[in-house]
């Protein structure tokens, strides 16, 4: 019966989520939360040169219909805006939301949880390699590091109190004698993910993303895109993915630990999180990146988060509980 109101939910998370969003960035200095002055509003420029009687009703409804016709195409953007935010708003609460109601897990357990992967896929991860292009000033990666950790605590806080996962279930106890694995299995596992992943970015990277010539220009590289892959000439680069790549595993092993189902099921959720709650940002227009280049790394990074977040969970569901109850 319970689950008649799940949809009800999930439209109320929607909309904190959209709060959070706003709260974020009036935390992190991203908007200011002071009303514009008005003084040069204010100051009315008196003309010198005023129209002639027969003129002005003429030049008066010019100016009027200019008027009407500017405040149209503002609000029909402002409103264009506000449908694309709500969209990514929407994406990013369902792929969250369902392993929160297939969890196991409630209370502070849960929240934690979903604060790290929600902080951590959406901003920490795009920004490290952010910063390491830099792509943005580190001032302002700061900033975004700030209003995604606002985010990330109003959503997980709030999300568990409104799909009413207070308590955890009672097979969250029965699921600790199944989630053991020896060293040797964890470091092998652990090895081959940071490998994966480094050749999963590599070949993305480069057959989708290297290939548009916005792209190029936009780093700055005079390459055609037909040589070697920048993983192979830039040793520090595949260190920082091989690094991202264990982190992913950090990010991974919440969901993955913390879902009833067959490992498919945890193996899909952690894919969909992965592709978009770090790429559905890249649907919203921003000063920083040209919206030809957004829209090639949403190609890229998309699909490749998703094959490796699926990957996870089928290197790690395998071995960490073959949990089977619904």
């Amino acid at each position: 019966m319970r689950w008649i109101l799940v949809p009800l939910r999930i439209i109320v998370l929607i909309v904190v989520l959209l709060v959070a969003y706003i709260a974020g960035a009036a935390v992190s200095g991203m908007i200011s939360t002071s009303p514009p002055s008005t003084t040069e509003t204010e100051q009315v420029e008196e003309p010198s040169d005023l129209p002639s009687s027969d003129n002005a009703p003429e030049a008066d409804d010019a100016a009027t219909t200019d008027t009407i016709q500017d405040d149209l195409a503002l609000a029909a953007e402002s409103l264009l805006l506000l449908m694309i935010v709500l969209g990514v708003c929407a994406l990013e609460t369902i792929v969250v939301a369902y392993p929160m109601l297939r969890s196991r897990w409630g209370g502070w357990k849960l929240i934690v949880a979903i604060m790290w992967v929600f902080f951590g896929v959406k901003t920490f991860q795009s920004q490290i390699e952010g910063i390491y292009f830099q792509i943005l000033p580190i001032s302002m990666s700061l900033r975004i590091m700030v209003m995604g950790a606002v985010i990330a605590t109003i959503f997980a806080t709030l999300g568990v109190l409104i799909l009413g996962k207070r308590k955890a279930d009672a097979s969250d106890m029965l699921s600790v004698s199944k989630t053991s694995m020896n060293v040797k299995q964890w470091s092998l596992r652990l090895g081959a993910a940071a490998i994966i992943y480094v050749v999963i970015y590599t070949v993305f990277g480069h057959f989708i993303a290297w290939q548009s010539d916005a792209v190029r220009s936009y780093y700055g590289s005079t390459s055609d895109g037909s040589g070697l892959p920048g993983i192979f000439t830039m040793p520090t680069l595949a260190l920082l993915q091989l690094a991202r790549g264990v982190l992913w595993v950090a990010l991974a092993l919440p969901i993955i630990r913390m879902m009833k189902g067959p490992w498919w099921e945890a193996a899909l959720a952690t894919g969909l999180i992965f592709a978009v709650l770090m790429n559905a940002q890249l649907l919203l227009p921003n000063p920083y990146m040209p919206t030809d280049v957004r829209l090639v790394h949403l190609l890229e990074t998309a699909p490749s988060n998703f094959i490796f977040g699926f990957v996870l969970g089928w290197l790690f569901r395998r071995r960490i509980g073959h949990m089977t109850s619904v």
